[in-house]
């Protein structure tokens, strides 16, 4: 731990999930779970901060003590368990109540003008929109062909919904567009994805994994989730401290007071962090530094 994080108690928490507060296998380490007890008992907020739709969210993180607020779709909309609206039926079946509180929006005529472009690529092209997510079935049945790691592509699967007509004719049955994930096979693939993707200024471009490009509405992007949920709640950024993993973690980290990245990040990650964990996601390595500093 950096000498300029010792004494740092955190007014609010922070965390990407796949790969940081959750171990690899997507389960939750018992150190993490113990820290998230410890959180709600300080009445310190713990907030999930994930690229996963609303409707991704697995009993592990709902059932995690204290949660209220959750950044989804990579800070595309912020979700309030607590307030009164429908809430959304989650990719086990299981309800979660409240609503989104903060929405920002990606237009149509961003996602038909990448679609026309990449379409035609090898590649997954996956819609986040309405808190869920959304893949052309004939890219969705193919996805064993990507070379994801088995976790990984058990999860893709379980928070995708299968559509049997091409995207731009799925448009008119979606209301708020969030985000879209490109998984691609080859480096060429990524590179001509890179540059469509870079060139739209609509556009802010990230990855959550080394094998996809992400984009969202300029504006959709955790670190300004997590500036606009500390605004709403009255609580200073700089006395926030956020965990990640991946460069969709990066704005988060760097908004924070204190950004923190796991031992075991993506490459390219740590470089742009205040500290760097000692222990991996699946030892707990979110929990044994908050433990060091709640102490």
């Amino acid at each position: 731990m950096i000498e300029a994080a010792k004494g740092f108690v955190p007014s609010i928490v922070f965390t990407d999930l796949d790969g940081t507060f959750l171990a690899r296998d997507k389960t939750l380490p018992p150190r993490n779970l113990e820290v998230a007890r410890e959180l709600a008992r300080r009445s310190i907020p713990l907030v999930p901060c994930t690229g996963r739709p609303i409707s991704g969210l697995t009993p592990v993180v709902l059932d995690l003590p204290g949660i209220r607020y959750v950044v989804y779709a990579n800070g595309a909309g912020v979700w309030d368990l607590e307030a009164e609206g429908p809430g959304a039926e989650a990719a086990l079946g299981r309800h979660i109540t409240g609503a989104p509180i903060h929405k920002v929006a990606l237009s149509r005529e961003a996602v038909l003008d990448t679609y026309q472009k990449l379409g035609d690529l090898d590649i997954t092209f996956d819609l986040f929109a309405d808190g869920h997510a959304y893949s052309e079935r004939r890219r969705f049945e193919r996805l064993a062909d990507f070379g994801l790691e088995p976790n990984l592509l058990r999860q893709i699967r379980l928070s995708r919904t299968p559509i049997d007509v091409a995207l731009p004719d799925f448009l008119d049955e979606v209301r708020d567009l969030e985000r879209i994930t490109l998984y691609y096979r080859t480096p060429g693939d990524r590179e001509r994805i890179r540059r469509v993707l870079e060139a739209d200024p609509r556009l802010v471009v990230t990855s959550s994994e080394i094998s996809n490009l992400e984009a969202s509405a300029q504006g959709a992007t955790k670190g300004c989730a997590l500036m606009w949920l500390c605004a709403r709640l009255g609580v200073d950024p700089a006395r926030a401290i956020a965990f990640g993993d991946g460069m969709n973690d990066v704005s988060m980290m760097e908004a924070a007071g204190l950004g923190v990245a796991l031992a075991d990040a993506q490459p390219g990650v740590a470089e742009r962090a205040d500290d760097v964990t000692m222990l991996g996601c699946s030892e707990g390595g979110v929990g044994a530094y908050l433990e060091q500093l709640l102490n």
